[in-house]
């Protein structure tokens, strides 16, 4: 029973965990879920070098640098997204009072 749980030593389980977890932190729009991603990418290329697996390495090696790419490009977003904001609030005239749109 051991063997087919914790065989892998645990490898299978913290990538699976890792990988939940990420895909619930990108649900909620989360810039780490990305990083989870990769943490379990590299758990999954330890899997698979474990049980021999070329293919699945090659796979999550992919998986790995595109993680770590989106992680990059989401940064470069909210940062532009924050530069853009704050040059709106400046061009605004004092007094002059935010328009809201409604709901």
């Amino acid at each position: 029973m051991y063997d087919f749980f914790l065989g892998k030593w645990g490898l299978d389980w913290a990538a699976a965990i890792f990988m939940f977890i990420s895909i619930y932190r990108l649900g909620e729009h989360k810039r780490d879920g990305f990083i989870h991603a990769a943490i379990a990418s590299v758990f999954w290329i330890l899997f698979n070098l474990k049980v021999e697996s070329a293919a699945g390495m090659v796979a999550n090696a992919i998986i790995l640098a595109m993680s770590v790419r989106s992680f990059r490009k989401a940064g470069k977003k909210a940062e532009q997204a924050a530069v853009i904001e704050e040059t709106e609030k400046a061009d605004q005239k004092p007094g002059q009072a935010e328009e809201t749109s409604p709901s």
